[in-house]
């Protein structure tokens, strides 16, 4: 199957990547101490005071939201997902486990990777993932 190349010489919007992944949550402060403490994300810009979180999620950016605070209204969950590439599936679902974490599916073997996905206080679904050829992005 041979995938066609697409030319950009008609479109005015040149996207040179993705900057960030953004998740609206309800609760600012229980959401940045869930994705540092409990996730164990290293949290890069916290401007929380003003709604905003950001946490570095390589080769991009997880940013969270306050719904309420910022765009006065209640969270809308669902419609996307951020999948955090990790070394061991297992051992991660086990930490977020004893955390007290909930699994919504667990760890699941395909022949390219492992995966499995949690969520987050306000029921936003994150994936964890692992290429078995060792890959990441």
């Amino acid at each position: 199957m041979k995938i066609r190349e697409h030319s950009n010489a008609y479109h005015i919007m040149n996207i040179l990547g993705s900057d960030f992944v953004s998740y609206e949550v309800s609760d600012i402060q229980q959401s940045v101490a869930f994705y540092r403490d409990t996730v164990g994300m290293k949290l890069t810009s916290d401007w929380s005071e003003h709604g905003f979180a950001e946490f570095d999620a390589a080769p991009t950016t997880l940013s969270l939201v306050s719904a309420p605070q910022v765009m006065q209204r209640p969270v809308q969950v669902g419609g996307g997902m951020l999948w955090l590439a990790v070394s061991d599936v297992d051992a991660a679902l086990a930490e977020l486990k004893e955390k007290g974490t909930k699994v919504v599916m667990d760890k699941m073997d395909t022949p390219v990777c492992h995966m499995a996905i949690f969520l987050d206080p306000d029921g936003n679904s994150v994936g964890l993932h692992h290429r078995k050829d060792g890959t990441v992005g």
